[in-house]
């Protein structure tokens, strides 16, 4: 009775239910596992990579992504701007700034030498994953420019690849 009430009746019995916990445990394990894992490569990937050139304009882009993602928590440290925050942080935003440019273009690079592309399925499988019944309604539902939802797909796809080849 103790397993159907800590269960809300989805099991009958205590070896269901611990069975239920270690496969959750397990799943749980796998998953930090493989998210450890592409944050080496990628981290790697960055490390490994040099930028010799690159528009301001892309630079300034980036920036203004960065100041615009983390607004409200810096604000909360009493900062005004990402350059301020970044400073109280001792971090320094120029190195920062390329590394994420650095980290974009080894996607698009790493997709493109494997013909990695987005499908129709691709958006299929988020639309069923977030319960959106189309690209649109996802991209406002997740407050998403076409083009980072794309990144982010390639992202998966591109991890996946390298964990496979790792």
């Amino acid at each position: 009775d103790i397993v159907k009430k800590l269960s809300d009746d989805a099991y009958n019995t205590v070896d269901g239910y611990k069975d239920s916990i270690r496969a959750g445990l397990e799943e749980s394990a796998k998953t930090t596992a493989d998210n450890n894992a592409k944050n080496e490569i990628w981290q790697t990937i960055v490390n490994g990579s040099v930028l010799k050139a690159y528009p301001d304009k892309m630079y300034d882009y980036f920036v203004e992504q960065l100041d615009a993602q983390y607004k409200s928590y810096y604000s909360s440290y009493g900062c005004t701007d990402i350059e301020g925050f970044m400073k109280a942080n001792n971090l320094e935003l120029k190195s920062y700034v390329e590394d994420q440019m650095k980290y974009e273009m080894a996607i698009y690079t790493i997709a493109d030498q494997q013909d990695i592309e987005i499908t129709d399925e691709d958006i299929k499988t988020l639309l069923e994953k977030y319960n959106y019944n189309s690209k649109e309604e996802l991209l406002v539902g997740q407050n998403l420019k076409s083009f980072e939802l794309e990144e982010y797909i390639l992202y998966n796809k591109v991890s996946a690849y390298l964990l496979s080849v790792a």
